[in-house]
């Protein structure tokens, strides 16, 4: 089997494994790169940049090992769900009306801000 055959092997038995996992509002995506199969997932919600409007949102992608297991790949995409969830509650969640735990704000910013 050449290299190509195992890589399209295993896009399909992620997406086979994945198709069996559901989250309400959630689809799943299998892709290949350079470093090899990923999953991410696709979900609709309001875009907290453009006004609050329902927006196709999407996930990190999450590295498949070559080598995962079933059970690592399902803990994966439990994974991606938990951080995506967790991502749109600090976007959403608000005190005095600021997402302050918010999600996108630059690194160097925020270690400014530890020097007070």
């Amino acid at each position: 089997m050449t290299p190509e055959e195992k890589m399209l092997n295993r896009l399909q038995e992620v997406a086979a494994i994945l198709s069996e996992v559901t989250f309400p509002g959630y689809w799943w995506i299998v892709t290949k790169d350079s470093d090899g199969v990923r999953i991410h997932a696709r979900f609709m919600a309001p875009c907290n940049v453009a006004g609050g409007e329902p927006q196709e949102q999407r996930t990190r992608r999450w590295g498949i090992r070559p080598e995962a297991s079933k059970s690592e790949i399902i803990g994966t995409a439990l994974k991606c769900v938990l951080t995506s969830v967790e991502h749109e509650t600090r976007e959403q969640f608000k005190y005095k009306g600021k997402a302050i735990f918010g999600p996108h704000f630059n690194v160097d910013i925020l270690w400014e801000i530890c020097n007070d």
